[in-house]
């Protein structure tokens, strides 16, 4: 409820700062820029630079970073201070490291085992093969490893692999990792 009590506290602590209604800056009708709005995963906290037109930072508006160490949709919030009302919320991403290390664990004349380096905060990842001229996805995995099966003996296949962060609605892709090329062993001769 605003009782009397209430609205002489808010006309106190706000109204009469300014001047006149028309000085009063609402933080959610300024534009508002982030230096960054992607990164990749390397284990250190991601702090974009806000940048709001006519504002000062620590003087206008304070920020508060959330969620902005691993994977997924970090957050940034930027509250009012000083002769500034409201507050705004805006996103970015830190996308999963890069796959590294991508190798062949084992093969044989009709399947390929491929493995890489675990990533950090990873849903899942993605393994392309190289087909007809295009990359296609051929499987995902929760696990740093994968078989591919029905491949022709004596044959050289290409792959590459990439992870992705699901945080809420939103897939975090990493970059692709270098490509693979190898081949199935030959057919062992019938006597």
């Amino acid at each position: 409820s605003f009782d009397k009590s209430t609205a002489s506290e808010f006309a106190d602590k706000y109204l009469r700062k300014f001047s006149s209604i028309k000085d009063m800056k609402y933080i959610n009708e300024l534009k508002i820029e982030l230096s960054k709005t992607e990164y990749e995963y390397d284990g250190k906290n991601k702090t974009p630079k806000v940048s709001i037109k006519g504002l000062k930072e620590n003087v206008d508006y304070t920020v508060d970073y959330i969620n902005n160490l691993n994977p997924g949709v970090a957050k940034v919030t930027n509250s009012a201070a000083g002769d500034t009302l409201g507050e705004v919320t805006k996103t970015f991403i830190i996308n999963p490291s890069k796959v590294e290390n991508l190798r062949i664990d084992s093969r044989n004349e009709k399947s390929l085992k491929l493995t890489w380096d675990e990533a950090f905060g990873v849903t899942e990842y993605i393994v392309y093969q190289y087909i007809d001229n295009d990359w296609e996805k051929i499987e995902s995995t929760n696990k740093n490893s994968v078989t591919v099966k029905n491949l022709d003996s004596s044959n050289v296949y290409q792959f590459k692999v990439r992870a992705y962060t699901k945080s809420g609605d939103k897939k975090c892709y990493g970059e692709y990792s270098e490509w693979l090329t190898t081949a199935t062993k030959p057919q062992t001769p019938s006597i």
